[in-house]
């Protein structure tokens, strides 16, 4: 059983920044979009399971923004090209990975 999937997404800077991430070479870029419980209703066991799982994997994404918005306050008020945008966090995410020495 699958989630629902939005396309094109409702908030234009999600809309760009799959855009960016299918023209970086990424083929698969899908998004899954937790399920709500429905009116006078309850969730599957298996709807119930798969929000607990993507929760889990939102929450990693979560804690990886809020690093590196803590650790770099300028990433707060960025109104850039998308574009350009994403190497600044790239390159963001390349030197807090050598802060918290989890380079090879």
């Amino acid at each position: 059983m699958r989630a629902s999937t939005c396309w094109p997404p409702k908030r234009p800077s999600l809309h760009g920044a799959l855009l960016a991430a299918k023209a970086a070479g990424y083929r698969h870029v899908n998004i899954t979009i937790a399920f709500k419980k429905p009116k006078n209703g309850q969730l599957t066991d298996v709807q119930q399971m798969f929000n607990k799982a993507h929760n889990g994997l939102r929450a990693i994404g979560q804690r990886g923004n809020a690093l590196l918005k803590t650790t770099f306050k300028a990433l707060y008020n960025i109104s850039l090209d998308p574009w350009r945008v994403g190497k600044i966090v790239a390159a963001a995410l390349v030197l807090l990975h050598f802060d918290h020495a989890r380079t090879a």
